[in-house]
């Protein structure tokens, strides 16, 4: 074998062990790292029909969304494409993440701005357990820092909630509040497919 092929096949063989410790480091494949940060397009908020639309698309534009249990807590977290408002005058920004199991939609964690009011709360679809900050009957709580937003759920205390569960989240910003006939703009995320509760390694 000629110095030039000898060259060629050790060229192949680096390839080769580079793709193998990137393919290590990052737990087998880029697509499993995706779903575990759920990672979502910026600027892909779309408004529907109606009047006095918002003003600022970017608050309803999702950047990343994970679930994830830190300490003993389940917590919904929300990054957005811009910095949550302390207060919102004339709009309202809702997130909500729908639960499913075996394909079906069981539970929704959710979270509402409004004026310069911030509630979480947790809904069964199929039965009859709800909770709300609102009323201090949550498990748990809601806060905001800088872009993101976690809703956190003592999720042991709600009886029936899941332990594996797949989830969809999905934002709305209504341009007026007190008007029924308002556009609103919304986002989902991931972009397709759903997130993974507990996420993938």
């Amino acid at each position: 074998m000629s110095r030039k092929q000898l060259a060629i096949v050790g060229s192949i063989v680096g390839l080769v062990l580079i793709a193998i410790i990137v393919l290590l480091a990052t737990g087998g494949s880029p697509s499993g790292q995706l779903a575990q940060l759920t990672k979502d397009a910026r600027g892909d908020a779309v408004v529907s029909d109606g009047v006095d639309p918002p003003r600022d698309l970017s608050l309803a534009d999702v950047h990343e969304a994970r679930v994830e249990l830190i300490a003993s807590q389940i917590v919904f977290q929300a990054e957005m494409a811009a910095p949550i408002p302390k207060r919102l005058p004339e709009e309202s920004l809702e997130w909500s993440w729908e639960i499913l199991e075996g394909g079906s939609e069981t539970w929704t964690v959710s979270a509402e701005a409004s004026g310069d009011n911030l509630v979480a709360s947790v809904l069964q679809e199929q039965g009859r357990y709800g909770a709300s900050t609102n009323d201090n009957t949550l498990p748990g709580g809601v806060d905001y820092s800088g872009n993101t937003i976690f809703v956190r759920l003592n999720a042991q205390q709600i009886e029936g909630f899941p332990t594996v569960f797949t989830w969809r989240l999905i934002t709305s910003l209504d341009g007026d509040r007190d008007d029924p006939a308002s556009a609103a703009a919304s986002d989902t995320a991931p972009e397709s497919g759903l997130g993974e509760y507990p996420p993938p390694s």
